[in-house]
């Protein structure tokens, strides 16, 4: 019985653990995130995109772009970026990742972040690719 007790506790004990370990990364990954200023980049972007459209096809009514630019899904897509981070990076790598960014030492920190170059790749096609159909179908239509 005393076993089966000390079995137990040491099950709680690593789950306890391990939600911890996952709940510091996703809070280091919005740290880093935020450091970043990847939002504020993915935004710019979008009002790029939406002002190269409106220059293009400068018949559709400013209101119709400002309606596409709330519907492309921005959080969602930092969701995806933080998730990838907090399960590609342990709590050290984020931790150096935000230290080497905020040194201005980016030699450094690709080294640690081109580990997930092929999925942010592939997340920034699939956001875009996305972008791209809401702002066709104002032109469309």
């Amino acid at each position: 019985m005393k076993f089966l007790n000390v079995t137990i506790l040491l099950l709680a004990l690593t789950f306890n653990l391990n939600s911890q370990t996952t709940k510091t990364n996703d809070e280091l990954a919005t740290k880093l995130m935020k450091e970043i200023s990847i939002q504020s980049t993915i935004e710019t972007s979008i009002k790029i995109m939406i002002f190269n459209y409106s220059l293009e096809y400068d018949k559709v009514p400013e209101s119709k772009w400002e309606a596409v630019r709330k519907e492309i899904d921005i959080k969602g897509y930092m969701q995806k970026i933080k998730n990838l981070y907090a399960e590609s990076f342990t709590a050290e790598e984020l931790i150096k990742l935000s230290q080497f960014f905020k040194a201005k030492k980016m030699d450094q920190y690709k080294l640690i972040a081109e580990k997930i170059d092929p999925q942010m790749k592939e997340l920034g096609k699939e956001f875009g690719d996305l972008a791209r159909l809401k702002l066709e179908s104002v032109i469309e239509k």
